[in-house]
C-alpha cells in the first residue's frame, strides 16, 4: 500500500516494468477530481465501535489460522461464479487480440485482481464463511478495468515507453502545445509580452524565440542529454 503523485508515477514506469509482468500485480487508483474542502472536524472524528471490534476478530482470526497452518476458503455463489468465468473469458479475448506484450501482461493479472478484491469484500461481510457475490465481482471488475485501461490508455498515448521515446514524446506534446498557443495569443501579448517584432507576427511566423521560451523551462527539455535547444531542434524536425 503506498501513494504517490500522477506524474511521478507514470514518469517512473517503462514498457519493461510492465511485459515483466511486476505493474500487472499492482492494483492503482487514481483521483481526477476537484481537491475537497479542508474538514476542519477530522481531529473529533474517530472509527465506530463495530468497525474496530470487527478489525480486531479478523486480526485474532488471523493469527489463530497462522498457528495452526489453517486457512479459509473464500466460495462463489452460483451466480457469482458464472460471473467469475465471463470475466475470465474477457480477459482472454482481449489478450489474444492484441499484438501488444504490454498489452497482453496487463490483462494476464485481470481475473486474479478481480478476485482477490471481491474476497475481500466478502471477508467484510463474515470473516468465517466468506462468499463472494455478483454484487462483489462487478464492482472489483469496474475497479480492476478502470485500472487497466488507463494504464493502457497512457501507454498508449506515449507516456509509458521506454525512457528515450517517453521524453521524445513529451517533448513533442510540449511542442504541440506552444504552437496551439501561439494561435491563442492577441498580437498585443505576442509583441509586448514574448516581444516579437511586429513585423513577424502580422506575417504569422513563429519565431524560435517563442518556441524557445515556452518550451525548454519543460523537465522533458531541461534533462535530455543532448540539451534543451537540441532537442527542440531535433522535436521542430519531427
Amino acid at each position: 500500500l503506498g501513494d504517490t503523485t500522477p506524474e511521478k508515477f507514470y514518469e517512473s514506469l517503462s514498457d519493461d516494468i510492465i511485459s515483466e509482468g511486476f505493474l500487472p500485480r499492482w492494483l492503482t487508483i487514481e483521483y481526477t477530481g476537484e481537491r475537497p474542502a479542508l474538514n476542519k472536524a477530522h481531529k473529533e472524528q474517530y472509527p465506530a465501535t463495530e468497525l474496530t471490534g470487527a478489525i480486531g476478530q479478523l486480526a485474532q482470526l488471523c493469527h489463530q489460522l497462522c498457528e495452526g497452518n489453517n486457512h479459509i476458503d473464500v466460495k462463489f455463489s452460483p451466480d457469482a461464479e458464472e460471473a467469475s468465468d465471463a470475466i475470465d473469458k474477457f480477459c482472454d479475448a482481449e489478450i489474444n487480440k492484441t499484438t501488444s506484450e504490454v498489452v497482453k501482461q496487463l490483462w494476464t493479472r485481470v481475473h486474479i485482481k478481480t478476485l482477490k478484491l471481491a474476497a475481500i469484500i466478502a471477508l467484510g461481510r463474515n470473516i468465517y464463511e466468506p462468499v463472494v457475490s455478483v454484487e462483489d465481482l462487478e464492482w472489483s471488475r469496474n475497479v480492476v478495468y478502470n485500472d487497466v485501461n488507463r494504464i493502457i490508455s497512457r501507454y498508449r498515448l506515449g507516456a509509458i515507453s521506454s525512457g528515450d521515446v517517453v521524453q521524445e514524446t513529451q517533448q513533442l506534446n510540449l511542442l504541440y502545445s506552444a504552437l496551439h498557443k501561439y494561435t491563442t495569443l492577441t498580437k498585443e501579448q505576442l509583441i509586448n509580452s514574448y516581444k516579437i517584432r511586429q513585423n513577424l507576427v502580422e506575417l504569422n511566423v513563429i519565431p524560435l524565440t517563442f518556441l524557445s521560451k515556452v518550451c525548454l523551462s519543460a523537465k522533458a527539455y531541461k534533462r535530455d542529454r543532448r540539451g534543451g535547444a537540441a532537442a527542440l531542434q531535433a522535436a521542430i524536425r519531427t
